[in-house]
């Protein structure tokens, strides 16, 4: 019978065990994601159209001042689970960076509404609550439905997905401004 030492034994567990651990690899932020499934790549192109199609409507042109935008969301009209937040927030970082807008936080509304009952409540002291008010309102709801459609052709299928956004003026519920961006990439069924 013929005898291992530990020593040996145990390194040859230990490089098994690393050898077989998973790696992983990083890569541009700005690269091209080549799937059929939905990307980041997908959320930058939509966001980069939806952004630039707002930037040059006459919203922007036609005022001298920064127009007030709440994101009001987008709804996921697909079969599938598409973080739509995702293009919410990417859509209103670069809004906000071009210098163009301004924007209202509606979950932070909400919770500024809730404060507020806590203080008038007399559930908080009065005197350490820290004043709330002065908000400003928005003039504009910035919203949008993602949609798909399949179509299979034989072996291959079509999947596209469309984004529709647009501008809604709060007090007169006129759309202002509305564009989409559709994305088709070829799959399997």
């Amino acid at each position: 019978m013929i005898r291992i030492p530990r020593q040996v034994l145990g390194l040859a567990v230990l490089v098994f065990a690393v050898s077989c651990a998973t790696q992983s690899t990083y890569i541009r932020h700005d690269s091209v994601a080549k799937t059929e499934q939905f990307s980041d790549t997908d959320i930058r192109l939509f966001a980069e159209t939806m952004v630039n199609s707002l930037l040059e409507s006459d919203i922007v042109k036609e005022r001298a001042d920064k127009p007030v935008l709440a994101m009001a969301g987008i709804q996921n009209r697909t079969m599938e689970h598409i973080d739509t937040r995702a293009i919410d927030n990417s859509v209103q970082t670069v809004l906000l960076k071009s210098g163009k807008f301004r924007f209202v936080d509606r979950d932070v509304v909400q919770r500024m509404a809730q404060e507020r009952a806590m203080v008038d409540l007399q559930r908080i002291d009065v005197g350490d609550a820290v004043k709330l008010g002065g908000a400003v309102g928005a003039e504009y709801f910035l919203l949008g439905q993602l949609t798909s459609v399949d179509v299979k052709q034989g072996r291959q299928a079509i999947h596209q997905k469309k984004l529709t956004m647009r501008v809604v003026d709060v007090t007169t519920s006129e759309v202002m401004w509305m564009d989409e961006k559709e994305i088709k990439k070829v799959g399997r069924p």
